[in-house]
């Protein structure tokens, strides 16, 4: 059954691309209604990915403003508050349920250097100027992402970002990117064509923190804007 419904989505994927994972995030809460209470759980947030996320940020320190691109409900702006209460923080989503859960919770929390957006990815930087944020991330949001969307969003962070760029996505060697249940792009391909290869570092995640596809693609990819 799973290997007939891959088959089903694969075939979906290069009829409608993006769209389907759009239409998924869009509507998860009607079949998972508690998806992006889990996000903020106590077990996500000291998930052992999160904190090395968390690390890599950290290290560009100090900065002013940070944007994530896919915050879910926001369990990395959450930590980033904590840490850094004095920067502002921002965060977009393709999910309204799941920005207004996080609209709630950091109210309930009591911090107030976080700001949610509702977007898409590629268009979550319509509102702000060239250069006018420190770091922009992405944590498992960009697998979600054609090449065509995908092009369109790292263009926007580059003209956006001033600092780093950090990815926490699936990479692959190969010349052109592939799809295996999400897409694993080159990001050495996609990068190197807005900045020279000298300033990304590739840092691959270990396979004994994740499984399947993570545990082989995955990577923390950074992008110093600065040197």
């Amino acid at each position: 059954m799973k290997s007939f419904l891959r088959k089903i989505k694969n075939l979906a994927y290069k009829v409608l691309g993006s769209k389907i994972e759009e239409i998924y995030w869009r509507f998860r809460h009607i079949f998972n209604k508690d998806w992006a209470e889990k996000y903020v759980s106590e077990d996500s947030l000291n998930s052992p990915p999160r904190q090395s996320l968390i690390n890599s940020v950290s290290k560009y320190a100090p900065f002013d403003s940070v944007f994530e691109v896919g915050c879910a409900s926001g369990p990395n702006l959450y930590l980033l508050a904590k840490k850094f209460p004095q920067a502002k923080i921002y965060g977009s989503d393709i999910s309204k349920e799941a920005i207004n859960f996080g609209k709630r919770y950091f109210e309930e929390q009591k911090i107030k250097n976080v700001e949610f957006f509702h977007n898409q990815a590629e268009k979550s930087f319509k509102n702000f100027a060239d250069k006018s944020i420190d770091i922009i991330f992405s944590d498992a949001t960009l697998i979600y992402l054609d090449q065509k969307k995908i092009t369109a969003t790292i263009k926007e962070m580059f003209r956006v970002g001033r600092k780093a760029l950090i990815f926490v996505e699936w990479h692959t060697e190969l010349p052109s990117s592939i799809f295996d249940d999400h897409w694993i792009h080159n990001y050495r391909n996609l990068l190197t064509k807005f900045i020279s290869s000298e300033k990304i570092k590739f840092t691959k995640i270990p396979e004994n923190i994740l499984a399947g596809n993570w545990a082989k693609y995955g990577y923390i990819i950074e992008v110093n804007l600065e040197k």
